[in-house]
């Protein structure tokens, strides 16, 4: 069950797709949704440079901090926001700690899809210990009916398909993948995927 989604947010054009997704599977779940925007303390990450290059830095946390909260408000006015339980909030530290510590204590983390991932979202992959689902570049009506499932019959492939069950529940189609390694016995392999086949 999908009962808290967790959003970061960084300013960027993304943002708005990652709030949409997030809103389309909190309607689905009647999940909760907390959009979390990390101010960049500059201050102390720029102790040594000049106030010009200090200045700079934050304008430009002003403007990412202003783009992260009209997105958010763009996805869920006032009175919406409080109907479909989602919260705004704005921390100031350390992007690379903050997301992955407070992304530990919701069911699903989404993230907006970039040209380059920023660093958070690599942090947020392997220390949250949370299901990611990076945003579509576009919007869309509906999201997970069709889900391909990647599957080697490890243990991470295990806890991944643990993970993702609540959103395989609703979904209309799934298509599993599986690449043996050349090392794989071929007769295991099979057997793991029909009864993967059955479970799903």
């Amino acid at each position: 069950m999908v009962k808290s989604i967790f959003v970061p947010l960084n300013g960027v054009d993304g943002d708005r797709t990652a709030l949409s997704v997030a809103r389309t599977i909190a309607q689905s779940f009647g999940a909760k949704v907390s959009g979390v925007h990390v101010r960049l303390d500059v201050n102390s990450a720029l102790a040594m440079v000049t106030r010009e290059t200090s200045w700079r830095a934050e304008r430009e946390e002003n403007e990412r901090s202003t783009n992260a909260r009209a997105a958010f408000d763009q996805a869920f006015g006032t009175k919406e926001s409080a109907a479909m339980n989602a919260h705004w909030h704005e921390i100031v530290g350390l992007p690379l700690y903050e997301y992955a510590f407070h992304g530990r204590m919701h069911d699903l983390i989404v993230v907006a899809r970039e040209r380059q991932l920023p660093e958070y979202t690599a942090e947020i992959l392997m220390r949250t210990g949370r299901p990611v689902l990076i945003a579509p570049p576009r919007a869309t009506e509906t999201i997970g009916e069709s889900v391909l499932l990647a599957w080697n019959n490890s243990p991470e492939s295990a806890r991944a398909l643990t993970a993702a069950m609540p959103m395989l529940l609703k979904t209309k189609k799934v298509l599993i993948a599986c690449i043996p390694q050349p090392l794989d016995d071929e007769q295991e392999t099979q057997q793991s995927l029909d009864e993967l086949r059955d479970v799903l």
